[in-house]
């Protein structure tokens, strides 16, 4: 409420400087829509336009096979799969003492799908990190342009406040995947346990329950305000650049 308070003050103060520098109504009523559609409409989209030309981002298609990619290779190429397979069996084979995987006390397919979930969740990790690196480069130059445009610097501000901002998405979008981790992990976890050949065993109701279910906690006000400083200051800014552009006016006028 605050931050709108301040930014329909800018948008009166704003309107009434406009008319007070021209001499008919209607020269002020075309200006102050071009004000409305390069502020409102041409900024917007030529800012956001110019972060992604700058910072271009990575395509899901791209992004998806490359995790691909990795997982199955290799973060460095020189890592395939099947070779992190052959490495975890032999090691477990040793561990037992066994020549078979028909004697391991444990599930080697329970093992192989935790340890792949594992590699697969770190390269997709490290490629969504980049992915929001450049999505915060493009976001940041929006915040920037707060400076020459007031509503780009209410609109974070209000969905930061909000917690529709891409920051806060981000947060929730972590706190998913690692409940998604936990999830499958565990399960993998009760199929190692199975041990091999174990095919008929079926896990009751009481299994299921015992899983906690997904819970968020929203990031409290200090989180979202940390990020927030460049929009509030160039809204301020705004505001009392105005109020003296208004003053000096009122004092030509009063000396006039």
């Amino acid at each position: 409420m605050l931050g709108y308070a301040v930014y329909f003050f800018v948008v009166i103060v704003g309107a009434v400087v406009v008319s007070a520098r021209q001499a008919h109504s209607r020269a002020a009523l075309v200006t102050l829509l071009g004000c409305w559609m390069l502020g409102c409409l041409l900024l917007p989209k030529a800012t956001a336009n110019l972060g992604a030309g700058l910072f271009p981002a990575t395509t899901k298609a791209q992004l998806d096979a490359a995790v691909h990619e990795e997982a199955q290779h290799g973060l460095n190429g020189h890592d395939p799969q099947d070779q992190r397979v052959a490495a975890l069996q032999a090691a477990l084979l040793r561990k037992y003492g066994v020549d078979s995987e028909a004697k391991l006390p444990v599930s080697l397919g329970g093992l192989v799908m935790a340890e792949g979930e594992a590699y697969s969740s770190q390269v997709y990790q490290q490629h969504f990190a980049d992915l929001n690196r450049t999505y915060a480069h493009q976001n940041a130059l929006s915040a920037w342009a707060g400076l020459l445009n007031p509503y780009q610097a209410i609109r974070p501000l209000s969905m930061g406040l909000a917690g529709s901002d891409f920051a806060h998405y981000v947060h929730f979008q972590q706190a998913a995947e690692a409940y998604r981790y936990r999830l499958v992990q565990h399960l993998n976890a009760l199929q190692t346990s199975m041990g091999y050949g174990d095919k008929e065993r079926r896990l009751d109701a009481t299994t299921w329950r015992a899983i906690p279910a997904f819970a968020y906690q929203a990031p409290p006000l200090s989180w979202a305000l940390s990020s927030l400083a460049l929009p509030a200051l160039a809204l301020l800014g705004w505001a009392v650049g105005l109020c003296w552009l208004g003053m000096q006016l009122v004092d030509k006028s009063a000396t006039g």
